[in-house]
């Protein structure tokens, strides 16, 4: 599976063929899509619009979205949704 990184401010839609993963805080203006998100420990992740991933792991922070947000499955380890 493919991986990329992200963190801080990105404008527009994230569309990623793989997993995402987020160090620090991340900010994006529009949607995030991805076949699995992962937050890790000190990760907080905010999207304006909803966030669509098959899978969801996270290992601390937080989640948050102004729209949706759909997992097929999650697996949480010391975070709030």
């Amino acid at each position: 599976m493919n991986e990329k990184t992200i963190s801080g401010e990105i404008e527009g839609d994230v569309e990623f063929d793989g997993k995402l993963i987020v160090f620090g805080q991340c900010e994006v203006t529009g949607k995030i899509t991805c076949e699995q998100l992962e937050v890790r420990a000190g990760g907080d992740i905010w999207a304006g619009g909803d966030i669509s991933a098959e899978g969801y792991i996270c290992d601390g922070g937080d989640i948050s979205a102004g729209g949706d947000i759909r997992f097929s499955f999650h697996l949480t380890f010391g975070t709030s949704l």
